[in-house]
């Protein structure tokens, strides 16, 4: 069948993780954009007595992906480009003085 999934998958730095048990989410580290369709086999299993479940057993998709930085890391990038450009403007002013 059809299907179309979209949303956000966001991933956090795990901390406080005694072998890997008891992780609580530290400080978030990237978060990305999903929107993807495609075609998806789906099995319903009914049991006596309960309601039907659905499950998806394989499941084919292409879309596009977007990574949204974290505004720390634009500040971050937008003060090492100023720095970059910054050395450079001195290093031309320097050599047209000499």
């Amino acid at each position: 069948m059809p299907f179309t999934v979209t949303g956000t998958v966001t991933g956090y730095e795990l901390v406080n993780c005694t072998g890997g048990v008891g992780c609580t989410l530290g400080p978030e580290e990237f978060s990305l954009q999903i929107f993807g369709q495609g075609t998806e086999d789906v099995t319903m299993n009914t049991f006596t007595g309960s309601a039907p479940t659905m499950r998806g057993t394989d499941a084919v998709f292409s879309g596009t992906a977007t990574v949204v930085p974290e505004p720390t890391s634009l500040v971050l990038t937008g003060t090492g480009l100023l720095l970059v450009w910054t050395k450079m403007k001195m290093r031309l002013a320097n050599k047209s003085t000499a």
